[in-house]
């Protein structure tokens, strides 16, 4: 464990000259994972993924904080396109970060990353990696051996998680109940909703049906094409969490394509990434983006940003699923070590 990560205490003059603003509670820190170049499964689509995670993080950068974590082999790719002082160099295996990190910023909690339909244990490899960031940054995070990837745990950030029934599938070793009650009391959490999956959805994550704006206002996939899937999923939500909760439904233009067997993420509006002030909308080049962007432009104070993932969508996730979030003192260590990097 490096035991040099310290906060270290800086004037408002220089923290001006940072692209990260450590003293601004209402960011949240943001960290997005790229791949290697030398990461054989995104090879062929390395350059389009290059491209977007330049734009992802200039459009973040001045409204929230962010991280990108790349290695040694990577960085000329990077270099005089993003802000040196927001790099930490270091190896994470694979993009998907939401997957295998920790949930609930406000009081991190790590799940236990099977991913079975990777097969073999290629999961738990993925999240030994991320484990190195957390014991060389010294982060505190809370951990179970609970069995869950961290797109199937959608949170408003205060008191109420939104997860699917898969949770119970790969944990048949425990009791339902049992379940919920450790994620309450290694989250604080008050509410928990476990709302059903949808059928033939081989990682069944919530966070492709679900999506807090805020506090007490849900956006949620229009299932109108399915009026018994839709009645379970509201009642479940209402029931679990409240009956007050402000519920309304976004388009769906999903697709039927996939990619290496899993579905494509295009056309799926609530995985959004929802901060403090912002929420990242993801867009596709496709006649439902305007719709989408209006309808949740309307329901929320925050600004609505428009992020086009159309050249990443296809590989099965979205700009949620890519990002980490972040807040406090977890967050002041990764922005403190990327800093010390180019300050040595």
């Amino acid at each position: 464990m490096d035991k040099n990560i310290n906060i270290i205490n800086i004037s408002s003059s220089q923290e001006d000259a940072f692209s990260n603003n450590v003293n601004n509670e209402n960011r949240n820190l943001i960290v997005l994972c790229p791949p290697s170049v030398k990461n054989s499964y995104y090879k062929k689509y390395f350059n389009e993924l290059v491209d977007f995670y330049i734009s992802y993080t200039n459009i973040i950068i001045n409204r929230d904080n962010i991280i990108i974590i790349i290695d040694k082999l990577t960085i000329s790719y990077y270099k005089d396109k993003i802000p040196n002082d927001i790099i930490l160099l270091e190896v994470v295996d694979d993009i998907w970060i939401r997957d295998f990190s920790t949930v609930f910023p406000k009081n991190p909690l790590l799940f236990n990353y099977k991913a079975k339909y990777l097969g073999g244990n290629q999961g738990r490899e993925i999240q030994d990696s991320f484990k190195k960031i957390i014991k060389k940054y010294s982060l505190q995070v809370n951990e179970t051996n609970i069995a869950l990837d961290g797109g199937n745990f959608v949170d408003n950030g205060v008191d109420s998680a939104i997860i699917t029934d898969r949770i119970f599938i790969d944990n048949k070793n425990m009791k339902e109940d049992d379940i919920i009650k450790e994620i309450k009391e290694k989250t604080g959490l008050k509410h928990i909703s476990i709302i059903p999956s949808e059928i033939g959805d081989k990682i069944a994550h919530s966070d492709g049906m679900v999506s807090f704006l805020d506090r007490d206002n849900l956006l949620i996939t229009d299932y109108s094409n399915q009026p018994e899937f839709k009645n379970l999923v509201d009642k479940a939500i209402k029931r679990d969490i409240s009956d007050k909760i402000k519920m309304d439904e976004v388009i769906n233009c999903g697709t039927d394509k996939e990619h290496d067997g899993f579905s494509s993420a295009e056309g799926i509006y609530v995985n959004s990434l929802v901060t403090n002030n912002y929420i990242y909308m993801p867009t596709f080049g496709i006649k439902g983006d305007d719709e989408a962007f209006e309808k949740i432009k309307s329901k929320t104070a925050k600004e609505v940003i428009k992020i086009d993932v159309s050249k990443v969508c296809f590989l099965g996730g979205s700009l949620r699923c890519m990002s980490w979030q972040l807040v406090g003192e977890n967050s002041k260590k990764l922005i403190e070590a990327a800093r010390k990097r180019i300050i040595k």
